[in-house]
């Protein structure tokens, strides 16, 4: 295993079984990749893929097929609480925290774009969207989807951890 604990999240719907034997070819490799492997699976995926992956030895939750954005949630859910409980149980009410609405996302924008030299509308077009939407972002009134916050932090040469913290 890596131990540099790198977790692998993932998501499965796969009606027909068709990825088994991809899947089935490369678990230990990602496993060697991977200190933590977390799947959600549909509930519509076929019994025979679904055996497989019992047997691999992964976290894997059973979820009922509610669509992609529901299972995309389920699996960061199921990842964030279940190994952080895993690896230490002392911390299970703060790893609750992390799924509460009073967790406020908090970023360093103002300060990267100072470094960088950009004024808000320099970054606005550098990224896509509106001198507007990076004022919000940095006063904290909206917070970026994950596909702009790493657009954001690859405009900004920052790593995620570097330019967004929870508060």
């Amino acid at each position: 295993m890596s131990r540099n604990n790198f977790v692998l999240l993932g998501t499965i719907h796969d009606v027909r079984g068709k990825n088994k034997e991809l899947f089935s070819e490369n678990i230990e490799a990602l496993k060697e990749i991977y200190d933590s492997i977390y799947v959600t699976i549909s509930d519509a995926t076929a019994k025979e893929f679904v055996e497989i992956i019992e047997k691999s030895g992964i976290n894997y939750k059973i979820i009922a097929k509610k669509g992609a954005a529901d299972a995309r949630r389920n699996v960061l859910k199921f990842g964030l609480t279940d190994a952080e409980l895993v690896t230490n149980p002392q911390k299970q009410s703060k790893v609750g925290d992390i799924m509460e609405d009073s967790l406020v996302l908090r970023n360093r924008l103002k300060q990267a774009r100072a470094e960088k030299k950009l004024s808000q509308t320099e970054l606005a077009k550098m990224v896509g969207v509106s001198r507007n939407t990076i004022s919000s972002i940095e006063t904290g009134q909206f917070s970026p989807t994950a596909k702009l916050a790493l657009i954001l932090c690859i405009a900004l040469d920052k790593k995620f951890e570097d330019l967004f913290y929870f508060d």
